[in-house]
């Protein structure tokens, strides 16, 4: 997440300097022009650009440029884990963005499907939505092999909707 902000910043202002330097080369030099000496990212989140002192001319007319170097601080920090809550597997049971006025029931309907059967992940039951779908997940396992143990026992009990069943990383609670 952090190093996809970076990135877009990155490409943001690579290209409006870019843009810039186009319309520049174009009314002077033929040449080719850096528009951007140097970039540093630091381990505490600076970034730090040094951009030439005429480039700075172009892009902020009629203001002084005063320094050559352009920072950006950003900090991320990282939310810790609730206690109890691991990396780890569920079993995604359904996962649809198709006919959006009977999605959450469809979903909901898939989980109490299941619950039917397996009254064990009674409280293990999560269904979300990022727009537009929904999805429906089971289960807190926390190795990769009882995630496919569960998995292959609802196949056998569900072969209508096996082919959607699936495995997922996730954070799950672990319950000692």
């Amino acid at each position: 997440m952090y190093m996809k902000r970076i990135r877009y910043i990155l490409f943001a202002m690579l290209t409006v300097f870019s843009v810039t330097v186009s319309a520049q080369t174009a009314k002077s030099e033929p040449g080719p022009v850096n528009i951007v000496d140097r970039i540093v990212i630091t381990s505490d989140s600076t970034i730090t650009f040094d951009i030439p002192d005429d480039l700075m001319k172009d892009l902020m007319p009629g203001k002084p440029v005063t320094t050559r170097v352009t920072r950006v601080r950003r900090t991320v920090t990282e939310q810790p884990k609730r206690p109890g809550i691991v990396s780890g597997f569920r079993i995604q049971i359904f996962a649809d963005g198709r006919n959006q006025s009977t999605l959450q029931a469809r979903a909901r309907a898939r989980a109490s499907k299941v619950l039917r059967s397996f009254p064990e992940y009674r409280h293990q039951v999560y269904s979300f939505s990022k727009a537009p779908n929904w999805y429906t997940r089971i289960g807190n396992f926390a190795t990769r092999g009882e995630a496919e143990a569960a998995l292959s026992r609802l196949r056998k009990a569900f072969p209508d909707f096996s082919r959607e069943i699936r495995i997922v990383k996730s954070d799950v609670v672990v319950n000692r």
